[in-house]
């Protein structure tokens, strides 16, 4: 066959592009970034906040710490 199995097939955007996975996706949402220190017996534990908006698709969202951004 030429031009091999893929001939003729088109290729289709999936979606947005996710900025922390860098895939396609139908589902990306804009969040901040969270970084996570747990507690321990010596040290409190923290929360920080990145002001910085990022589009995250749904498999990041439901893996990394994040926050949902207003607006």
């Amino acid at each position: 066959m030429p031009g091999g199995v893929w001939a003729g097939l088109t290729s289709v955007a999936m979606g947005i592009r996710c900025e922390n996975c860098d895939r396609d996706d139908d589902d990306v949402v804009s969040v901040h970034r969270l970084y996570v220190v747990p507690e321990d017996w010596d040290t409190a534990g923290s929360v920080t906040k990145v002001d910085q908006v990022e589009r995250w698709c749904f498999s990041c969202r439901s893996l990394y710490p994040h926050e949902v951004a207003e607006g």
